[in-house]
């Protein structure tokens, strides 16, 4: 089973693995950088909040969280939350292995 950091943010904003391709990477798989507001959703996302909690702690409304909830799934390729929320820890922790090995 994969986990997050106690603090994932901090390690998303130290390892920033979404908003660069990762090398070997296929670049299609990673089509575009997430932006610092899709960052922020993701992580959200990524603690078990639900679109209308992200939307009350951000201060917008359900449907925007919706909306940048569609962008990060078109950005990473992928179709769902479970997905999106899997496809970044894989990131986090194969470029956190990367710096282990350095």
């Amino acid at each position: 089973m994969h986990t997050l950091a106690a603090d994932p943010g901090a390690l998303l904003a130290r390892t920033d693995p979404i908003s660069r391709r990762p090398r070997g990477e296929r670049p299609s798989s990673w089509p575009g950088a997430l932006t610092a507001r899709e960052r922020v959703v993701l992580t959200l996302l990524s603690e078990g909040m639900t679109a209308v909690a992200i939307a009350h702690r951000l201060g917008i409304s359900p449907r925007t969280v919706h909306k940048h909830l569609e962008n990060i799934y078109v950005k990473l390729g992928v179709s769902d939350r479970l997905s999106a929320v899997l496809r970044v820890q894989d990131s986090v922790t194969t470029t956190a292995r990367r710096y282990a090995h350095q």
